[in-house]
């Protein structure tokens, strides 16, 4: 009997220095951590009802105002009407490429919507920065481009042919003659005079 119980014991022994050692075994971390039971449930409640709150990077500037920034993006595209004068080599090229360029980005920006005087005050900051010496040039282009603007809107053959050595489509939209209308205005406004 002795040697039965002398087995048993150096078992029992064993099996506690195994379950000792696989005690020892247990990252560091999960060693400190309190028993399941004293842990802090997650406020899954409170993280449901909360509103989310945006950051700082994706809220826009409050000073910004989308009307401004249509009116600046048409602006922009005023620069076409520079750097060509009537009779030159590509000045049919020129205009035609001017007139697509402003007509969709006056139907992009809707300018219709746009406040006239806030988009004839664009125009002519614009042209104030125009050299002296080439504002008439700048008024003789514009005439141009109103009427090659008004034949590409109107799909004319000649205007067509232009927009192909473009590689430009010609413009499909349905709003685009009333902003083009409404840009128009503004720009005879300043440009005409």
């Amino acid at each position: 009997m002795k040697t039965w119980n002398r087995y048993t014991l150096v078992g029992t022994a064993l099996i506690l220095a195994a379950a000792l050692l696989a005690g020892c075994t247990v990252p560091q971390s999960e060693s400190n951590m309190p028993p399941a039971e004293t842990q802090t449930p997650a406020p899954t409640q409170e993280i449901a009802t909360a509103e989310p709150q945006p950051s700082p990077e994706m809220t826009p500037e409050a000073t910004e105002n989308p009307a401004d920034q249509a009116i600046e993006n048409i602006a922009s595209n005023l620069q076409y009407l520079s750097g060509w004068g009537q009779g030159t080599a590509g000045s049919s090229l020129q205009s035609a490429q001017a007139a697509y360029e402003l007509i969709v980005s006056c139907d992009e920006n809707r300018a219709e919507t746009l406040e006239p005087e806030d988009l004839k005050a664009a125009i002519a900051e614009w042209f104030a920065t125009v050299p002296e010496d080439l504002q008439p040039d700048i008024k003789d282009n514009w005439q141009t481009v109103a009427s090659m603007g008004k034949s590409i809107l109107a799909q004319d053959e000649y205007a067509t042919l232009l927009l192909a050595d473009l590689e430009r489509t010609p413009i499909e939209s349905e709003t685009a003659e009333k902003n083009w209308n409404s840009f128009c205005q503004a720009a005879d406004e300043v440009l005409a005079q």
